[in-house]
């Protein structure tokens, strides 16, 4: 963004640089933006400044830098012709909105100023719109200015002073000289332009300013001081007369001091003699000079009349009423007539090269691209014009040099832009493929981010599959624990019981049981074998294992203890026999398979929480690492879709490089 300020209200604006219009929010105008806002903002803040500060000379100035840089510079352009004009907006006191006016009347219409054309033909469609309807304003008004000038008797002598002091308000002595030489220069029968006395109160000033500006053969300008000559309205006014002179070789400024150097006047009136009022014979001279100037003036009038009087002016009249109506053959004819009565006017030669580019108006030839040196008509109207022809001819002839020079930069240009064109071909190509490559990685790291997944899963549910398979940390089987128990304390208290007590060996039914007993160890070690295949199913019994093993040692021990003492003592009953170890050898067994059992369950469950610390690892893992891909799947989905945004964009933007 940059800051603007308004070209008519000076309300400072925030715009982009692609804006060509905007509406000022303090003013409500609807106003045109200078090209390179950014670049140029300052030097246009300035120059709009100046010229809404009426120093339209010095705002001039600095449009014409910027025009230094850039010719094609509408806004440039434009400003340049309100500088012309001397356009200040104001408020309107009926509608409240910014309506221009006008300090520096021209007799050429607004629309054949060579900075309007250009203004028209650099600007885009919307500023060129603003441009035409405020021209159509200034003209209304330029015309309503010229007609009440029109009716106002010619003056001779313009007095150009300040009238009061800006600091202390009061009546300054310029304007006391300037009226001591009003009434001085009247008595000696010259029409005087005064402001104090000529201006009437209550009506504009600009229509009898202008007037008297334009009719006026001598302009005094008054300074006791350099700011006054200087001021705003004062420099307005001699400047207007200077650039007058420049086409009317008969005006003549007059500068005259009093209190100051002559040397202080400003550059531009330096070349003129100054005089001093406070010098013996001030108004003597100042007498000569003014009668010697308008004189000579009178003179060129009457020697124009006695033209008008040989029938010349009333020819050339009639010859280009014939070209306004396009009858091309009768203007030729008249304007030949002229030049057989006045060989040396340069009007008619002029009309003549009208004809010769096939135009009508001078207008039209301003906006051609041609050389008119080499048109030998051109060179005669040179030649034999007045100084008033001559300065409008030779602008014109400034305007087709400067429309050749725009062509030619205007060549240079669309070359150029050609140039750039395919450079972002050339770079839009580049661009594409590497978006398109930059595309086909998103897309890329979108599958190998699922793949990653995909494998961490994998692992994942393997690790739980052979955690699984184990069947997991079996539960204690109460059934198995009672049989083993029973297995090796029944025996033992059954055999000790008959072995010590003989007496009930004699008892038949002892005996039967002592039967059952030699034969149980054999159907016990059955069983634990029975046991221990079953065992291979059937989960670690954990303390009650280590119970089993301690009972199997205490029978062990006993039934150990009761078959020597069987052997080798007489008391009790004396009758052992080897088979009487058998319950020692199941005992023994037993303890042994317990023991290999309880060792392989304790392996067995180690390898178990092994693996289900590998699942639980594993999966920690995975749910880490899974957050950290949605992460950043939703980053490359992310940058996939701004992929394929920028994509589009970038197939839109191609297609308006190759349209």
């Amino acid at each position: 963004m940059a800051v603007i300020e308004c070209s008519r209200c000076g309300g400072q604006l925030d715009v982009n640089s692609d804006m060509s219009v905007g509406r000022c929010l303090f003013c409500d105008s609807v106003i045109t933006i200078p090209k390179q806002v950014e670049k140029k903002g300052n030097l246009y803040n300035r120059a709009n400044y100046l010229r809404r500060s009426n120093e339209f000379d010095k705002a001039e100035e600095m449009y014409e830098e910027i025009l230094k840089e850039d010719n094609t510079d509408a806004e440039a352009h434009w400003g340049l012709l309100m500088c012309r004009y001397g356009i200040e907006y104001v408020d309107d006191p009926d509608s409240g909105k910014k309506v221009p006016t006008c300090h520096r009347t021209e007799r050429d219409s607004i629309f054949t100023q060579p900075s309007y054309l250009a203004a028209i033909q650099y600007a885009d469609e919307d500023q060129k719109k603003i441009y035409e309807d405020q021209a159509q304003l200034i003209d209304k008004i330029q015309q309503k200015i010229l007609k009440i000038a029109n009716q106002e008797a010619p003056y001779d002598v313009f007095i150009c002073y300040k009238q009061t002091d800006d600091r202390s308000g009061e009546r300054t002595p310029d304007s006391v000289i300037g009226q001591d030489l009003y009434y001085e220069l009247t008595k000696a029968g010259y029409k005087v332009f005064f402001a104090q006395q000529s201006l009437r109160m209550g009506s504009e000033y600009e229509p009898y300013i202008f007037s008297a500006l334009y009719s006026s053969k001598v302009m005094i300008v008054i300074g006791t001081q350099a700011d006054y000559v200087n001021g705003v309205w004062v420099r307005n006014e001699w400047s207007r007369f200077l650039a007058m002179a420049k086409k009317d070789s008969d005006k003549v400024i007059i500068p005259v001091y009093k209190g100051m150097s002559p040397y202080e006047f400003p550059k531009a009136l330096g070349r003129f003699q100054a005089l001093d009022v406070t010098r013996i014979g001030f108004l003597q001279d100042l007498r000569e000079g003014i009668d010697r100037i308008v004189r000579k003036s009178k003179a060129t009038a009457a020697s124009s009349g006695s033209k008008q009087g040989s029938g010349v002016e009333a020819l050339l009249k009639r010859a280009y009423l014939f070209l306004e109506d396009n009858d091309k053959t009768s203007a030729k004819t008249y304007f030949n007539r002229v030049l057989d009565k006045s060989p040396e006017e340069g009007a008619a030669y002029w009309g003549l090269m009208l004809l010769d580019l096939n135009v009508t108006t001078n207008k039209h030839v301003a906006a051609m691209s041609i050389d008119l040196e080499k048109n030998g008509n051109y060179k005669k109207a040179i030649r034999f014009g007045t100084d008033k022809q001559i300065s409008e001819y030779s602008a014109i002839y400034k305007q087709c040099k400067a429309n050749i020079r725009r062509d030619e930069e205007e060549k240079l240009r669309q070359k150029r832009l050609a140039d750039e064109k395919e450079q972002r071909r050339t770079a839009y190509h580049k661009s594409f493929s590497e978006l398109k490559e930059k595309y086909s990685e998103h897309d890329g790291s979108k599958h190998e981010i699922f793949k990653t997944w995909e494998s961490l899963n994998a692992d994942t549910q393997a690790a739980k599959a052979a955690y699984d398979s184990t069947g997991g940390f079996k539960p204690f089987n109460k059934k198995v624990f009672w049989i083993s128990l029973l297995a090796l304390v029944l025996p033992f208290l059954i055999i000790h019981y008959i072995t010590l007590n003989p007496v009930l060996l004699e008892n038949e039914v002892f005996q039967i049981v002592g039967a059952i007993i030699v034969i149980l160890p054999i159907i016990v070690l059955a069983g634990v074998v029975i046991w221990f295949i079953l065992s291979i199913f059937v989960d670690d019994l954990g303390c009650f294992s280590w119970i089993a093993i301690i009972v199997g040692g205490i029978y062990v021990g006993g039934a150990a203890g009761s078959a020597l003492f069987e052997f080798f003592s007489d008391y009790a009953y004396s009758d052992a026999k080897p088979y009487h170890l058998i319950p020692v050898l199941v005992g023994v067994i037993l303890i042994t398979i317990q023991i290999i059992r309880h060792i392989r369950n304790k392996t067995r469950n180690k390898h178990i929480a092994d693996l289900y610390n590998v699942y639980i690892s594993k999966k920690a893992v995975s749910d880490k690492e899974w957050k950290k891909i949605e992460e950043r799947a939703y980053e490359e989905l992310k940058a996939l879709n701004d992929s394929n945004s920028e994509f589009s964009k970038e197939l839109h933007k191609g297609s308006e490089i190759f349209s």
